[in-house]
């Protein structure tokens, strides 16, 4: 079979260089280290946060009867407010509201680290 080189390219390499898309895109962006550990912070916030709120859904959910109950994969944003009226003495609201703090202040420290606020 031969291939006449007037044809376009076959679709096939353009999806097997798909892949190399992240890596171009990492050599494109202005990130350092400091960028990297600093994303690695904000997420491993952010991380704690969300298994602080599935931990807090299931005290919530012992105390609750079987109609009153809240799914785990479908909690709303007054989990908090139930598991503090639930659980006066409880830290884990605290802790949960400290991580996402913590998860936006890394925001501006990263766009700080990449320069987007002048000079550093």
């Amino acid at each position: 079979m031969q291939f006449n080189k007037a044809q376009p390219s076959s679709p096939n390499r353009a999806v097997a260089s798909l892949p190399m898309l992240p890596l171009l895109l990492f050599w494109a962006m202005p990130f350092s280290a400091l960028a990297f550990a600093i994303i690695a912070i904000g997420r491993g916030f952010a991380f704690t946060a969300n298994m602080l709120t599935l931990v807090m859904v299931d005290q919530i959910n012992l105390k609750l009867t079987e109609k009153e109950r809240i799914p785990s994969w479908a909690w709303d944003l007054t989990a908090g407010q139930k598991h503090k009226r639930l659980y006066p003495d409880s830290k884990l609201s605290f802790l949960f509201g400290l991580c996402w703090i913590s998860t936006a202040v890394c925001f501006p420290i990263l766009l700080w680290s990449m320069g987007f606020f002048g000079r550093r």
